[in-house]
């Protein structure tokens, strides 16, 4: 066994329906998959795409929603995904709708409220002075900071009625109202989003923000410090709200993860020189990854608790925390190839008594 197959033997224990959907995306979700006829995946591309169109223009979403939550794995699901987030970009005279999502990781003494206001002139000022960016200037921002929950919230009709044209994008976005954003006392990773629209933003979508992130992370930085906290932002590139909320879920519980990773590893290599890693599933759709000594010891051991995402593919996730490790000179490193009985943590140690394998000592 090689590496490669090592990250694809760890199961995915994410709730998949036992048995086919007979939902009408779905169907041609996998003839796109399977197909090996040109014609066949180009007919039902459009079918999956007019279906879409027909029910988002009704203002329904139900069998949407069910193709989503009955895919019957990654790559399913990421397609009908895909194929949602292009209808929902602008046609020829149609709004583009934008996300700028932050990340932040907050370390705080007590329990707090962020500045949710948008400090628009100080992005502006940034932003015109890179030509890709310089369109954001001339943009309709919502005067606040969105939450993730809130921007979640929206459904896809909803946003699929907001393109149409300028009426209905100011509709929705006074019905944005401004809200507080909370943090608790200790260390979490949230998202916050800046919203805009307009016709010229088409260009953007998408793109690096390239020079401008130092210096947007710097604007950031000042806007939310504050006394007895600490706080670090990673401004993230733009895109439609569907796409900026998945790849900023994912970024939060990765940088998440990185933080959880450096402080385990810092206190345990405190009292014991050599730390041991255990990466394995747990059912739910959780990758668990375990902190401890290599040796028994009554140090607690330390677990991250990631939770997939329906689009994420495990051998990608598990491959950047893999990264990190190496970064962080860790070489005792154990993944499992069966699921984790419930409410289960395995330290290193006793995770040689099962079925798995080093990847730092395999061949890729």
């Amino acid at each position: 066994m090689n590496i490669r197959e090592l990250l694809q033997a760890i199961p995915d224990t994410r709730p998949y329906p036992e048995t086919a959907s007979k939902n009408e995306l779905l169907r041609n979700a996998q003839v796109i998959l399977s197909s090996t006829s040109d014609a066949q995946i180009a007919l039902a591309r459009q079918q999956l795409k007019g279906a879409m169109v027909e029910e988002l223009s009704q203002n329904r979403c139900l069998a949407l929603s069910v193709a989503l939550a009955m895919a019957a794995n990654p790559a399913q699901y990421r397609l009908v995904w895909e194929n949602l987030c292009e209808v929902l970009s602008p046609c020829e005279n149609e709004v583009q709708w934008l996300a700028l999502p932050v990340v932040l990781v907050i370390g705080a003494k007590q329990d707090g409220v962020l500045p949710n206001q948008l400090p628009l002139n100080e992005l502006r000022a940034i932003w015109f002075q890179s030509d890709l960016l310089k369109p954001l200037t001339e943009a309709q921002w919502i005067p606040h900071l969105i939450s993730s929950e809130t921007l979640t919230a929206v459904s896809a009709e909803n946003w699929f009625q907001a393109k149409q044209n300028q009426t209905a994008a100011k509709a929705l976005a006074d019905s944005f109202l401004s809200e507080e954003i909370h943090y608790h006392a200790g260390q979490q990773t949230i998202v916050v989003y800046a919203l805009a629209y307009g016709e010229a933003l088409r260009s953007i979508a998408g793109k690096s923000l390239q020079s401008t992130a130092l210096p947007l992370m710097q604007v950031w930085q000042n806007h939310f410090a504050g006394e007895n906290t600490t706080i670090f932002t990673n401004p993230l590139s733009g895109d439609l709200p569907a796409r900026a909320l998945c790849d900023a879920n994912s970024m939060r519980q990765r940088m998440a993860c990185d933080v959880f990773t450096a402080n385990a590893i810092r206190s345990i290599r405190l009292q014991h020189p050599r730390v041991g890693v255990v990466i394995a599933a747990a059912t739910g759709g959780v990758l668990r990854m375990t902190f401890h000594t290599t040796e028994s010891s009554p140090i607690p051991p330390l677990t991250f608790n990631y939770q997939l995402a329906p689009e994420e593919e495990i051998p990608l996730v598990v491959q950047n925390f893999l990264d990190l490790l190496a970064e962080c000179r860790i070489e005792y490193v154990r993944i499992l190839t069966d699921t984790l009985p419930e409410k289960t943590i395995y330290a290193y140690e006793e995770a040689q008594n099962h079925a798995g394998a080093n990847p730092f000592f395999m061949d890729e």
